[in-house]
């Protein structure tokens, strides 16, 4: 199996669980950036693992995101900002939570 990016290696997991499920064999996973090689490797993923490269970066559970500790808008424009901002608008009441949008150089919109 080919992945592009790992950060909690729960994609690759379900994915692994999925092919086996349907009477495949995984006999390898191989991603291009492993962001967090310590939880994410052969031994949590339970086949052989690889990666390209490594780019450690720390994934955060949201009350504990320093970045939204100190209302730093979370970018929509890439990755799964827009979801994570739409979920969050539906919890708290209809309340939008972050009223500015930045594209990826950080400019405001």
């Amino acid at each position: 199996m080919v992945e592009d990016l790992t950060t909690t290696g729960m994609s690759v997991k379900k994915t692994v669980e999925c092919i086996r499920k349907s009477g495949g064999k995984v006999v390898g996973v191989c991603v291009m950036v492993n962001r967090d090689p310590i939880n994410v490797n052969s031994k949590t993923i339970g086949v052989p693992f690889s990666s390209l490269g490594v780019f450690r970066a720390e994934a955060y559970e949201a009350h504990k995101c320093p970045l939204c500790k100190n209302n730093i808008p979370i970018n929509e424009e890439i990755g799964h900002g827009k979801n994570y901002n739409l979920q969050k608008f539906h919890r708290v009441g209809g309340k939008k939570s972050v009223e500015k949008k930045y594209d990826f150089s950080g400019e405001t919109r």
